[in-house]
């Protein structure tokens, strides 16, 4: 039973913009906001913060209904602060057909969700459905503020299960173990995401028991989100390609310890050629093992793959904060894994505020296979700390070597010879190269 009176629906027609529509609109598939399912008394009681009203089951019937008669359409939210003690489902696994829904509510600060259990907040899950678009979302998050309470084990504010081109945007999250937990997600975007306060940010995944649409996590774009605070890592990417970061902040993650990090992305290749792609990623004080973790190592599938930095800040800002590399890669053998390789451009390394730099912990390391012309290369960047500074360093923007012969040698004229040098400039990008024969040949 929906309790809603005229009265009241006029009223909140007033004042929220949500509301705005005829009862003809909604049966057409126009937003239906939550109130509409919540008994009105509630309703002074949720806008002001104080309601313990439980709005599980109003939710979920509301998405049945918008489902099964619909064909999809979204749920708003209220302004205010609504308890949640169970999981809001949106299900078309068992039936394809059913219509797609979005979530939102009237601004990531004005409608919050108090999540008062131990599972997922939304449950998000398509239909594992060859040929006629069964996994494809189509659905939006936006506009809400997700808090759980004490972080409950695999508890997460969004579990996604099979999306394809699913978004979310102008949200805020907190206080679970996961923030976003996905498998078989692909062409997702965050847009304007705050993930804080979790013990993991957001993790992505193919599912480890695949079906028939089982997906590597391609294609993932993250806009402007800000992902701190979060106890054991901020994001964990196995498999995929193109995780794609534009501008935003990856900071005070992996606060747990010495296995904290603040971004992983393990075994890209499978599915593209690029791994990461950060630009203008904005990167401070995480703990642990490294700010960015790139890994290759896992057996059969892997292609070859590059990993590209742009524009990162990269900062060390006190001395209780900091991880013991800006960037760790563990590339294994390319004639195994196949050929995976770190290019940054114009990237910024610095130390600021109690940090005191020191020799065991360089910027950028490899654990793997070493850093050589082929897997290592920089333009423009700018490595602050002498100590930090990578022992090995491809420097694409310089095209000369600098070469010293001490002793006269005769060359005779239109005789190809081996001109024997004493020294090669360590500073020419392909030193090691030549440093290994120290000779040119001249024609």
């Amino acid at each position: 039973t929906i309790v809603y009176s005229l009265k009241t629906m006029e009223r909140d027609m007033k004042n929220d913009q949500h509301l705005r529509e005829t009862v003809s609109d909604i049966i057409n598939g126009s937003p239906v906001n939550l109130l509409r399912a919540v008994p009105s008394a509630q309703h002074a009681a949720i806008e002001n913060g104080s309601s313990a009203y439980d709005v599980t089951t109003a939710a979920n019937d509301l998405i049945l209904e918008m489902l099964n008669a619909r064909r999809g359409g979204t749920l708003v939210y209220p302004r205010g602060k609504v308890t949640q003690a169970g999981t809001v489902n949106i299900d078309r696994s068992a039936n394809s057909s059913l219509g797609r829904i979005s979530i939102r509510g009237d601004h990531e600060f004005a409608s919050f969700i108090n999540y008062t259990g131990s599972g997922s907040c939304f449950n998000i899950r398509n239909a594992n459905s060859v040929g006629d678009e069964g996994n494809t979302a189509y659905t939006v998050v936006s506009d809400l503020l997700i808090a759980g309470v004490g972080k409950p084990l695999n508890s997460a504010g969004i579990s996604v299960n099979i999306a394809s081109f699913i978004e979310f945007r102008n949200l805020i999250f907190g206080g679970f173990d996961y923030g976003i937990d996905a498998i078989d997600m692909d062409h997702a975007l965050f847009d304007r995401v705050k993930l804080r306060f979790c013990n993991k940010g957001v993790r992505m995944r193919k599912n480890p028991t695949p079906v028939a649409v089982s997906t590597q996590p391609n294609n993932i774009t993250f806009l402007s989100c800000n992902v701190s605070n979060n106890t054991d890592y901020g994001v964990l990417g196995i498999g995929g390609s193109n995780f794609n970061f534009y501008g935003g902040a990856l900071e005070g993650n992996g606060t747990v310890g010495a296995g904290g990090f603040g971004m992983k992305l393990q075994d890209c290749g499978y599915e593209g050629g690029i791994g990461a792609n950060l630009d203008g990623l904005y990167v401070e004080s995480n703990n642990g093992i490294a700010d960015v973790i790139l890994e290759g190592i896992a057996t059969g599938g892997l292609t070859q793959v590059v990993h590209v930095l742009k524009g990162v800040t990269f900062n060390r800002a006190s001395a209780s904060s900091f991880t013991t590399n800006s960037i760790l890669c563990t590339f294994g053998d390319p004639a195994v894994y196949s050929l995976q390789k770190l290019l940054l451009l114009g990237c910024t390394f610095k130390s600021l505020g109690s940090y005191s730099p020191s020799a065991g912990r360089k910027y950028v390391s490899f654990n793997g296979v070493p850093a050589n012309k082929d897997n290592f290369s920089q333009v423009g960047c700018l490595f602050e700390d002498a100590l930090e500074k990578p022992t090995f360093i491809q420097n694409l923007d310089k095209r000369y070597a600098k070469i010293t012969k001490s002793a006269n040698q005769t060359l005779t004229t239109a005789v190809e010879t081996t001109w024997l040098v004493d020294t090669v400039s360590a500073s020419f990008s392909w030193t090691p190269s030549i440093a290994a024969c120290a000779a040119v040949a001249l024609v």
